[in-house]
């Protein structure tokens, strides 16, 4: 489970429902996240990637500070609580972001579905750029969404700005990162086809005996 691209959301996930709407429990949801990531990196079994699935100590690491704060400041009504599944969605945005910097933590994702050849290639770069971006972009409007729902108050606007929106948010961005994968295996595809001389004796060989049974 650890290896599985989905597995990289259950800590925002489970942050999020153990986090209150008025703000009570951030440091329940934090060890609550932090937890889970250690399960998925416990229940790690593919080694070959070359990478350490860094983006679940980013995660602890994160969660931890921000389990500290709401222990340390103890007011659920305060603003850090009232904020946190905001903020948990933030954190989420921001180790996309300064991953690029480095390498894209979706990168020990994508590896483990690729041949070893194509980790140094320009397009399997590229893949894990764009897919970096689209959760850069979904994470951060969940942020702005669960933002609003404290800022107005109301049971129909915490529903709709904590799990409505972020719902129809998570299924765009799901949709978009199978289009960018498909895209980049079919390439692959057309490529090792067009340069294995296998494929083009099957060329010649279909050829051939389509003039034959003219």
């Amino acid at each position: 489970m650890g290896d599985e691209p989905y597995g990289a959301l259950l800590p925002w996930i489970v942050f999020t429902v153990v986090a209150r709407s008025h703000g009570d429990g951030l440091t329940w949801a934090s060890v609550a996240a932090i937890a889970t990531a250690l399960a998925l990196l416990a229940t790690t079994r593919r080694h070959g990637a070359g990478v350490r699935n860094f983006f679940m100590i980013y995660l602890i690491v994160a969660f931890s500070v921000l389990g500290v704060g709401g222990a340390v400041l103890n007011d659920s009504h305060g603003w850090l609580a009232q904020n946190s599944r905001a903020i948990g969605a933030g954190l989420y945005a921001v180790i996309f972001l300064v991953s690029l910097a480095f390498t894209p933590v979706v990168e020990y994702y994508t590896r483990l579905h690729v041949r070893g050849a194509l980790w140094t290639d320009r397009r399997f770069t590229h893949v894990n750029t764009a897919l970096s971006l689209v959760w850069i972009a979904a994470f951060g409007a969940i942020a702005g969404s669960m933002a609003l729902g404290p800022m107005i108050g109301t049971v129909p606007a915490y529903t709709t700005f904590n799990w409505v929106i972020p719902i129809a948010i998570l299924t765009v961005a799901m949709h978009w990162t199978r289009v960018c994968w498909e895209n980049f295996l079919e390439d692959d595809l057309d490529e090792r086809m067009t340069r294995d001389p296998l494929f083009d004796l099957a060329v010649d060989w279909h050829a051939r005996s389509a003039k034959r049974d003219k």
